[in-house]
Protein backbone atom coordinates (compact mmCIF):
# COMPACT_ATOMS: atom_id res chain seq x y z
CA UNK A 1 0.00 0.00 0.00
CA UNK A 2 1.24 3.62 -0.96
CA UNK A 3 2.37 6.42 2.08
CA UNK A 4 -0.74 8.22 0.77
CA UNK A 5 -3.12 5.32 0.67
CA UNK A 6 -2.02 4.28 4.04
CA UNK A 7 -2.47 7.79 5.00
CA UNK A 8 -5.81 7.72 3.98
CA UNK A 9 -6.48 4.61 5.37
CA UNK A 10 -5.74 6.08 9.06
CA UNK A 11 -7.88 9.22 7.80
CA UNK A 12 -10.67 6.86 7.54
CA UNK A 13 -9.97 4.75 10.93
CA UNK A 14 -9.78 7.90 13.14
CA UNK A 15 -13.25 9.10 10.88
CA UNK A 16 -15.01 6.26 11.71
CA UNK A 17 -13.65 5.93 15.15
CA UNK A 18 -14.79 9.69 15.31
CA UNK A 19 -18.83 8.81 14.20
CA UNK A 20 -19.06 5.81 16.66
CA UNK A 21 -17.70 8.19 19.53
CA UNK A 22 -19.80 11.01 18.43
CA UNK A 23 -23.11 8.35 19.01
CA UNK A 24 -22.02 7.17 22.30
CA UNK A 25 -24.49 8.28 25.45
CA UNK A 26 -21.95 8.62 27.89
CA UNK A 27 -18.26 7.64 28.76
CA UNK A 28 -17.03 4.69 28.01
CA UNK A 29 -14.50 5.00 31.26
CA UNK A 30 -15.33 6.44 34.57
CA UNK A 31 -11.77 6.04 36.68
CA UNK A 32 -13.60 6.74 40.43
CA UNK A 33 -11.38 7.78 42.90
CA UNK A 34 -12.72 5.82 46.16
CA UNK A 35 -10.22 7.86 48.82
CA UNK A 36 -7.00 9.95 48.36
CA UNK A 37 -5.91 8.28 51.46
CA UNK A 38 -3.64 5.06 51.13
CA UNK A 39 -1.42 2.94 53.15
CA UNK A 40 2.54 3.35 50.31
CA UNK A 41 3.78 6.54 49.92
CA UNK A 42 5.10 5.84 46.49
CA UNK A 43 8.13 7.40 45.25
CA UNK A 44 6.18 8.29 41.31
CA UNK A 45 2.61 9.05 42.65
CA UNK A 46 0.75 10.97 40.39
CA UNK A 47 -2.09 12.53 42.66
CA UNK A 48 0.04 12.07 45.81
CA UNK A 49 -2.27 9.66 47.68
CA UNK A 50 -1.32 9.32 51.41
CA UNK A 51 0.12 11.41 53.69
CA UNK A 52 0.46 14.30 51.10
CA UNK A 53 -3.09 14.47 50.00
CA UNK A 54 -4.90 17.17 48.77
CA UNK A 55 -8.23 15.93 48.75
CA UNK A 56 -11.06 15.49 51.33
CA UNK A 57 -12.90 12.10 50.67
CA UNK A 58 -16.77 12.37 50.17
CA UNK A 59 -18.72 10.88 52.88
CA UNK A 60 -19.94 6.86 51.97
CA UNK A 61 -23.52 8.42 51.49
CA UNK A 62 -22.52 11.47 48.80
CA UNK A 63 -20.45 8.17 47.19
CA UNK A 64 -23.40 6.15 46.95
CA UNK A 65 -25.26 8.97 45.85
CA UNK A 66 -23.16 9.25 42.68
CA UNK A 67 -23.98 5.51 41.88
CA UNK A 68 -27.36 6.48 40.36
CA UNK A 69 -26.00 8.98 38.01
CA UNK A 70 -23.15 6.95 36.67
CA UNK A 71 -25.66 4.17 36.00
CA UNK A 72 -27.67 7.15 33.65
CA UNK A 73 -24.54 7.58 31.73
CA UNK A 74 -24.37 4.41 31.12
CA UNK A 75 -20.08 3.62 30.94
CA UNK A 76 -18.88 0.50 29.54
CA UNK A 77 -16.68 0.47 32.72
CA UNK A 78 -15.80 1.60 35.81
CA UNK A 79 -12.89 1.50 37.88
CA UNK A 80 -12.23 1.59 41.48
CA UNK A 81 -8.84 3.56 42.10
CA UNK A 82 -7.25 5.74 44.78
CA UNK A 83 -5.27 6.10 47.09
CA UNK A 84 -5.79 2.60 47.95
CA UNK A 85 -9.53 1.28 47.46
CA UNK A 86 -9.80 -1.06 50.36
CA UNK A 87 -8.71 1.61 52.87
CA UNK A 88 -13.05 2.09 52.10
CA UNK A 89 -13.54 -1.90 51.55
CA UNK A 90 -16.79 -1.86 53.20
CA UNK A 91 -17.95 0.66 50.38
CA UNK A 92 -16.82 -1.43 47.57
CA UNK A 93 -19.31 -4.24 47.71
CA UNK A 94 -22.26 -1.45 48.08
CA UNK A 95 -20.72 -0.33 44.59
CA UNK A 96 -20.23 -3.13 43.17
CA UNK A 97 -23.41 -4.82 42.96
CA UNK A 98 -25.55 -1.95 41.91
CA UNK A 99 -23.45 -0.87 39.04
CA UNK A 100 -22.72 -4.44 37.88
CA UNK A 101 -26.26 -5.24 38.14
CA UNK A 102 -26.90 -2.13 35.72
CA UNK A 103 -24.49 -4.26 33.03
CA UNK A 104 -21.37 -2.11 33.78
CA UNK A 105 -17.92 -3.79 34.32
CA UNK A 106 -16.43 -3.33 37.46
CA UNK A 107 -12.62 -3.57 38.22
CA UNK A 108 -9.95 -2.31 40.74
CA UNK A 109 -6.92 -0.83 40.86
CA UNK A 110 -4.77 -1.97 44.26
CA UNK A 111 -1.79 -2.54 45.94
CA UNK A 112 -2.54 -5.35 47.23
CA UNK A 113 -1.48 -5.30 50.66
CA UNK A 114 -5.12 -5.06 52.01
CA UNK A 115 -6.72 -7.72 49.82
CA UNK A 116 -7.51 -11.64 51.69
CA UNK A 117 -9.49 -14.36 50.70
CA UNK A 118 -12.92 -13.21 52.28
CA UNK A 119 -12.58 -9.84 50.76
CA UNK A 120 -11.82 -11.13 47.15
CA UNK A 121 -14.77 -13.61 47.91
CA UNK A 122 -17.06 -10.51 48.77
CA UNK A 123 -16.11 -8.25 46.09
CA UNK A 124 -16.32 -11.30 43.26
CA UNK A 125 -19.66 -11.66 44.26
CA UNK A 126 -20.64 -7.92 44.47
CA UNK A 127 -20.17 -8.23 40.79
CA UNK A 128 -16.09 -6.99 40.73
CA UNK A 129 -14.15 -8.40 37.75
CA UNK A 130 -10.61 -7.73 37.39
CA UNK A 131 -8.13 -6.59 39.74
CA UNK A 132 -4.88 -4.62 38.57
CA UNK A 133 -1.53 -4.57 41.02
CA UNK A 134 1.58 -3.14 40.63
CA UNK A 135 4.97 -4.90 40.92
CA UNK A 136 7.57 -2.32 40.51
CA UNK A 137 10.42 -5.41 40.86
CA UNK A 138 11.23 -9.00 41.38
CA UNK A 139 13.55 -7.60 44.18
CA UNK A 140 11.97 -7.24 47.51
CA UNK A 141 14.15 -3.89 48.32
CA UNK A 142 13.70 -2.12 45.14
CA UNK A 143 9.80 -2.61 45.14
CA UNK A 144 9.60 -1.90 48.55
CA UNK A 145 11.85 1.27 48.93
CA UNK A 146 9.71 2.39 45.78
CA UNK A 147 6.58 1.88 47.28
CA UNK A 148 7.69 3.73 50.73
CA UNK A 149 6.80 0.79 52.87
CA UNK A 150 8.87 -2.42 54.10
CA UNK A 151 6.21 -5.22 53.27
CA UNK A 152 4.67 -4.01 50.09
CA UNK A 153 6.32 -6.56 48.11
CA UNK A 154 5.49 -9.25 50.16
CA UNK A 155 1.84 -7.61 50.32
CA UNK A 156 1.89 -7.48 46.32
CA UNK A 157 2.45 -10.82 45.61
CA UNK A 158 0.71 -12.60 48.21
CA UNK A 159 -2.12 -11.03 46.66
CA UNK A 160 -1.29 -11.82 43.15
CA UNK A 161 -0.64 -15.53 43.98
CA UNK A 162 -4.19 -15.19 45.97
CA UNK A 163 -6.29 -13.99 42.65
CA UNK A 164 -4.14 -16.35 40.36
CA UNK A 165 -5.83 -19.51 43.15
CA UNK A 166 -9.18 -17.87 42.69
CA UNK A 167 -8.41 -18.47 38.56
CA UNK A 168 -8.44 -14.66 38.41
CA UNK A 169 -5.16 -13.90 36.69
CA UNK A 170 -4.47 -9.84 37.49
CA UNK A 171 -3.52 -6.90 35.65
CA UNK A 172 0.03 -6.29 36.90
CA UNK A 173 1.71 -3.01 35.98
CA UNK A 174 5.42 -2.23 36.23
CA UNK A 175 6.49 1.71 35.44
CA UNK A 176 9.98 1.87 34.68
CA UNK A 177 12.35 4.37 36.47
CA UNK A 178 15.97 4.87 36.92
CA UNK A 179 16.05 2.97 40.01
CA UNK A 180 14.22 -0.43 38.25
CA UNK A 181 13.78 -0.15 34.77
CA UNK A 182 16.84 -3.24 34.86
CA UNK A 183 14.88 -5.09 36.70
CA UNK A 184 12.01 -6.20 34.33
CA UNK A 185 13.53 -9.09 32.44
CA UNK A 186 13.52 -10.57 36.10
CA UNK A 187 10.06 -9.80 37.10
CA UNK A 188 8.58 -11.27 33.83
CA UNK A 189 10.76 -14.26 34.37
CA UNK A 190 8.64 -14.00 37.84
CA UNK A 191 5.39 -13.67 36.48
CA UNK A 192 5.93 -15.90 33.64
CA UNK A 193 6.59 -19.15 36.42
CA UNK A 194 3.08 -18.17 38.51
CA UNK A 195 1.10 -18.46 34.46
CA UNK A 196 0.88 -15.06 34.04
CA UNK A 197 1.13 -14.04 30.86
CA UNK A 198 0.95 -10.16 30.33
CA UNK A 199 2.55 -6.77 31.99
CA UNK A 200 1.36 -3.45 31.59
CA UNK A 201 3.72 -0.47 31.49
CA UNK A 202 4.12 3.09 30.62
CA UNK A 203 6.85 6.08 30.92
CA UNK A 204 6.74 7.59 34.11
CA UNK A 205 4.55 10.97 34.09
CA UNK A 206 6.64 13.29 36.03
CA UNK A 207 3.84 15.38 38.28
CA UNK A 208 2.25 15.07 41.82
CA UNK A 209 5.53 12.85 43.84
CA UNK A 210 7.07 12.15 40.55
CA UNK A 211 7.73 15.94 39.32
CA UNK A 212 8.92 16.11 43.30
CA UNK A 213 11.43 12.92 42.90
CA UNK A 214 12.15 13.31 38.78
CA UNK A 215 16.32 14.04 39.70
CA UNK A 216 15.88 10.35 41.13
CA UNK A 217 13.52 8.55 38.74
CA UNK A 218 13.54 10.06 35.22
CA UNK A 219 15.51 8.16 32.69
CA UNK A 220 18.22 9.13 30.13
CA UNK A 221 17.88 9.15 27.07
CA UNK A 222 20.71 6.64 26.75
CA UNK A 223 18.69 4.69 29.37
CA UNK A 224 15.31 4.58 27.96
CA UNK A 225 17.29 3.39 24.69
CA UNK A 226 18.31 0.42 27.35
CA UNK A 227 14.80 -0.14 28.19
CA UNK A 228 13.69 -0.62 24.86
CA UNK A 229 16.45 -2.76 23.80
CA UNK A 230 15.24 -4.97 27.29
CA UNK A 231 11.59 -5.14 25.97
CA UNK A 232 12.15 -6.36 22.15
CA UNK A 233 14.73 -8.80 23.95
CA UNK A 234 12.14 -9.98 26.34
CA UNK A 235 9.61 -10.45 23.24
CA UNK A 236 11.99 -12.43 21.53
CA UNK A 237 12.50 -14.91 24.16
CA UNK A 238 8.76 -14.84 25.51
CA UNK A 239 6.71 -14.54 22.31
CA UNK A 240 3.36 -15.66 24.15
CA UNK A 241 4.35 -13.01 27.02
CA UNK A 242 2.68 -9.86 26.05
CA UNK A 243 4.53 -6.74 27.24
CA UNK A 244 2.47 -3.37 26.69
CA UNK A 245 4.40 0.11 26.74
CA UNK A 246 1.59 2.63 26.10
CA UNK A 247 1.41 6.20 25.60
CA UNK A 248 -0.03 7.49 28.43
CA UNK A 249 -0.26 11.15 26.32
CA UNK A 250 -2.04 9.37 23.12
CA UNK A 251 -5.39 10.62 24.75
CA UNK A 252 -4.69 13.94 25.00
CA UNK A 253 -3.32 14.06 21.50
CA UNK A 254 -6.57 12.30 20.04
CA UNK A 255 -9.28 14.11 21.83
CA UNK A 256 -7.75 17.55 21.51
CA UNK A 257 -8.05 16.54 17.49
CA UNK A 258 -11.62 14.84 17.51
CA UNK A 259 -14.38 16.71 15.64
CA UNK A 260 -17.75 14.70 16.48
CA UNK A 261 -16.58 12.31 19.24
CA UNK A 262 -17.52 12.53 22.89
CA UNK A 263 -15.76 12.35 26.04
CA UNK A 264 -14.79 8.88 26.01
CA UNK A 265 -12.81 9.08 29.50
CA UNK A 266 -13.06 11.08 32.73
CA UNK A 267 -12.07 10.87 36.14
CA UNK A 268 -14.31 11.43 39.56
CA UNK A 269 -11.56 12.74 42.05
CA UNK A 270 -12.60 11.21 45.68
CA UNK A 271 -13.80 14.48 46.77
CA UNK A 272 -16.00 15.28 43.90
CA UNK A 273 -14.40 17.01 41.09
CA UNK A 274 -14.59 15.72 37.61
CA UNK A 275 -11.12 15.73 36.53
CA UNK A 276 -11.02 15.98 32.29
CA UNK A 277 -7.77 14.25 32.05
CA UNK A 278 -5.47 12.43 34.86
CA UNK A 279 -2.55 14.60 34.05
CA UNK A 280 -3.91 18.47 33.38
CA UNK A 281 -5.08 20.71 35.80
CA UNK A 282 -8.79 20.79 34.59
CA UNK A 283 -11.80 20.07 35.89
CA UNK A 284 -15.32 20.34 34.92
CA UNK A 285 -17.39 21.11 38.25
CA UNK A 286 -17.88 18.91 41.31
CA UNK A 287 -20.38 16.48 41.77
CA UNK A 288 -21.27 18.23 45.29
CA UNK A 289 -22.53 21.49 43.46
CA UNK A 290 -24.30 19.83 40.31
CA UNK A 291 -25.61 16.60 39.28
CA UNK A 292 -23.21 14.37 37.01
CA UNK A 293 -25.80 13.97 34.57
CA UNK A 294 -26.24 17.43 34.29
CA UNK A 295 -22.80 17.87 34.01
CA UNK A 296 -21.76 15.70 31.27
CA UNK A 297 -25.40 17.53 29.12
CA UNK A 298 -24.08 20.84 30.01
CA UNK A 299 -20.15 20.61 28.29
CA UNK A 300 -18.57 17.98 29.74
CA UNK A 301 -19.47 14.89 27.19
CA UNK A 302 -17.98 17.95 24.42
CA UNK A 303 -14.97 19.23 26.85
CA UNK A 304 -12.46 18.31 24.69
CA UNK A 305 -13.47 20.75 22.22
CA UNK A 306 -13.71 23.84 25.11
CA UNK A 307 -11.08 26.91 23.72
CA UNK A 308 -9.25 26.26 27.17
CA UNK A 309 -9.02 22.70 27.47
CA UNK A 310 -7.06 22.40 23.80
CA UNK A 311 -5.04 24.92 24.91
CA UNK A 312 -4.04 23.11 27.60
CA UNK A 313 -3.40 20.27 25.72
CA UNK A 314 -1.54 21.35 22.94
CA UNK A 315 0.92 22.52 25.21
CA UNK A 316 1.80 18.76 26.07
CA UNK A 317 3.86 17.47 23.07
CA UNK A 318 6.03 15.17 25.15
CA UNK A 319 6.27 14.19 29.02
CA UNK A 320 9.19 16.64 29.44
CA UNK A 321 6.66 19.21 28.51
CA UNK A 322 5.02 18.20 32.37
CA UNK A 323 7.58 19.69 34.06
CA UNK A 324 7.19 22.96 33.16
CA UNK A 325 3.24 23.24 33.25
CA UNK A 326 1.84 25.57 35.00
CA UNK A 327 -0.37 25.14 36.97
CA UNK A 328 0.79 21.74 37.83
CA UNK A 329 -2.21 19.33 38.06
CA UNK A 330 -3.05 17.54 42.05
CA UNK A 331 -1.77 20.41 43.28
CA UNK A 332 -5.26 21.96 44.52
CA UNK A 333 -5.03 24.82 41.89
CA UNK A 334 -6.66 23.07 39.28
CA UNK A 335 -8.72 25.39 35.58
CA UNK A 336 -12.63 24.71 36.40
CA UNK A 337 -13.99 24.68 32.72
CA UNK A 338 -17.55 24.00 33.64
CA UNK A 339 -17.73 27.58 34.27
CA UNK A 340 -17.52 28.59 30.91
CA UNK A 341 -20.63 26.77 30.24
CA UNK A 342 -22.98 27.24 33.13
Amino acid sequence: MSIYLEERKNEFDVSLIQKVYGNMKGPLNIMWDITNRCNLNCKHCYNRSGKEGKYEDLSDEDMIKQVDCIIELLPRVVCFCGGEPLLRYNLLPKLANRLSNAGITVNMVTNGLLLNEDKVNTLIHSGLSGFQISLDSHKKETHDYFRGLDGAYDGALKAIELLISKKINPDVTFIPTKINYRDLGGLVELLYSKGIRRIGSMPLIPIGRGYENREELLMSDDELLDFYQIINRLRSRYPDFKIEYDDPLEHITLFTNNKVAKTAVFEIRSNGDIVVSSYLPMIFGNVLNDNMVYLWEKGLKDVWRNVKVVEMGNRIKTLDDFLNLEPKPWNNEDIDVSKSYI
